[in-house]
């Protein structure tokens, strides 16, 4: 398939005081093999040098939105995907990056399976010594998903996440209230009314460190899982239900560590 014929994509980036990770994310962008994309940068309301640095990347594809006010994280997100023109809208989190082929083999999937949303497996970093390393852990992402695999454990992120944005439209977009866990409430959609699947090959990195929003937010996090079970506990199973409240309780438990270290 010429690059011409191929499906046309926005990349939507979130950037709150992201400067110090920018730059190595935007040239990782560069790499790519599927050339025929758009960057969209949200910049919710960032005091660094984040608006230097987009402005210096040199890229003919590219947009720029500040918020004029603060927003949830992910609101932030549905103003990107309203300013996106494309059919494909990819989600990366400025601290994260890909592998070079990641938006070329998940548009030739989901072209070629009609799937509404598609991840990738998800490798996870820490920095030491002012070096990306990667962690002893990876994420165990399988071809075969579901509704009950989703609630037994979330291991999709959303830097992975690919999705048609007449799906997203559908959806009504993410939940604006929500900081954390709003690609998990999507994702639970998706699995009960579309078509979805998943590439296992760890092509989205992801860097863990303390200024993340999910580090900085754990309790929020914990209080917004507990939301969106109680939204979809009327389309559980008896099985189900158990299985997301230990998936609750572990990630509670989990993410109260975080709080009190």
């Amino acid at each position: 398939m010429r690059e011409r014929k191929k499906p046309r994509m926005s990349v939507i980036i979130n950037c709150r005081n992201g400067g110090k990770f920018l730059s190595y994310c935007l040239n990782h962008l560069k790499q790519q093999t599927y050339k025929n994309f758009e960057v969209i940068l949200v910049d919710n309301q960032s005091t660094d040098n984040t608006e230097q640095i987009w402005k210096e990347w040199k890229f003919d594809k590219k947009k720029y939105l500040r918020l004029t006010k603060p927003h949830k994280l992910y609101a932030a997100r549905n103003e990107g995907v309203k300013k996106s023109t494309r059919k494909y809208i990819a989600f990366l989190d400025v601290d994260d990056w890909w592998s070079k082929k990641k938006l070329e083999f998940q548009q030739k999937e989901m072209e070629k399976n009609g799937w509404d949303a598609c991840w990738t497996g998800v490798e996870y970093f820490q920095m030491r010594n002012g070096h990306r390393e990667p962690c002893f852990f990876k994420s165990m992402a399988k071809p075969d998903w579901s509704f009950s695999t989703l609630v037994r454990e979330n291991r999709l992120a959303i830097s992975s996440l690919c999705i048609r944005k007449e799906t997203l439209i559908k959806y009504g977009l993410f939940n604006q209230e929500y900081e954390i866990c709003g690609d998990y409430e999507c994702n639970l959609k998706i699995a009960l009314k579309g078509r979805a699947g998943i590439l296992p090959k760890n092509m989205t990195k992801i860097l863990l460190h303390d200024g993340s929003t999910s580090h900085r937010k754990a309790f929020m996090g914990i209080v917004e899982m507990g939301q969106i079970g109680l939204a979809f506990w009327k389309f559980m199973d008896g099985v189900q239900k158990v299985q997301f409240f230990l998936y609750f309780i572990r990630s509670a438990l989990s993410k109260s560590l975080k709080i009190l270290k």
